[in-house]
C-alpha cells in the first residue's frame, strides 16, 4: 500500500482536495475542497501490464494523443501518466474526458469541469478490472459534478445493440461516446440497482457506484 500513501501525500501539498481508493486507486484535484468516489477497494497492483490486456481497442489506434488541460497536467508529477497514451473521449462546455495509461500500464479515466473553481477526477484499473466491468470516476466540486463510466469494447456493443439501446433509453445514462457513459449523480440509490439489473439483463455488466459521495479527506 505504498503508493496509495505517496499518492495521498501528494495530494496534501497540492492543497485542500479529496482522494479515494478506487479500483487500483482514484484521486481528485482541484482548486478548492472536492469530493470523489470511485468502485470499491482494491490494492495498488506491484506488477505492470501491457496495454495489450485490455479490451480497448483506442489503445492500439493510430488516433493521435492530446494533451490534458493545463490546469490538471500542472498538478500530476512527470510520469504520472504517459503522454502518448491520451486520447479525449468525450468534450462539452462544461468539461471533458480522457482516458489514459500511467506508469505501471493501469487504464486511467480522467474527467475535468472546467470553471474557476475547477475540479478533475482520475480513477485507474487493472485489465481484469476494466474488462470485467469498466472503470468509473465521480467527482464533485464548486462548478459541479460528473460521473462517468468507461465501458470496454465488449460491453460497448452489447450496449449499442438494439435490445440494449432500448433498455436503456429508459434509464437516466447517457452513452456520450462508444465506450463512454454518463450518470446524473443525483439518481437515487434505488434507481442505481434498477440501472444494474437492466444492463446485466441485456448483458452489460458495468458496475454502478453507490449513490453516496464518501472517503473525502478534510
Amino acid at each position: 500500500m505504498k503508493d496509495q500513501k505517496q499518492s495521498r501525500n501528494l495530494l496534501r501539498n497540492w492543497g485542500p482536495a479529496g482522494v479515494v481508493v478506487g479500483f487500483s486507486f482514484a484521486l481528485v484535484i482541484g482548486s478548492t475542497t472536492l469530493g470523489a468516489t470511485a468502485s470499491p477497494n482494491v490494492s495498488v497492483p506491484e506488477k505492470s501490464f501491457a496495454a495489450s490486456e485490455y479490451d480497448f481497442d483506442l489503445l492500439a489506434s493510430n488516433e493521435p494523443a492530446v494533451a490534458l488541460p493545463e490546469v490538471i497536467a500542472a498538478q500530476l508529477e512527470p510520469g504520472a501518466y504517459k503522454l502518448e497514451t491520451v486520447r479525449l473521449l468525450d468534450q462539452s462546455d462544461s468539461g471533458s474526458t480522457y482516458s489514459a495509461l500511467d506508469e505501471q500500464g493501469q487504464l486511467c479515466v480522467i474527467t475535468y469541469v472546467s470553471g474557476a473553481e475547477w475540479t478533475a477526477g482520475i480513477g485507474c484499473s487493472s485489465p481484469s478490472e476494466f474488462n470485467e466491468s469498466g472503470a468509473n470516476i465521480r467527482i464533485s466540486g464548486p462548478e459541479g459534478t460528473s460521473e462517468v463510466y468507461l465501458l470496454s469494447d465488449q460491453a460497448a456493443q452489447k450496449l449499442s445493440s438494439r435490445s440494449a439501446k432500448r433498455s436503456a433509453s429508459a434509464l437516466p445514462l447517457e452513452q456520450t461516446s462508444s465506450n463512454l457513459v454518463t450518470l446524473d449523480p443525483s439518481v437515487s440509490a434505488d434507481e442505481r440497482v434498477k440501472i444494474s439489473e437492466s444492463l446485466s439483463d441485456s448483458g452489460v455488466k458495468l458496475e454502478i457506484m453507490p449513490q453516496e459521495i464518501s472517503d473525502e479527506i478534510e
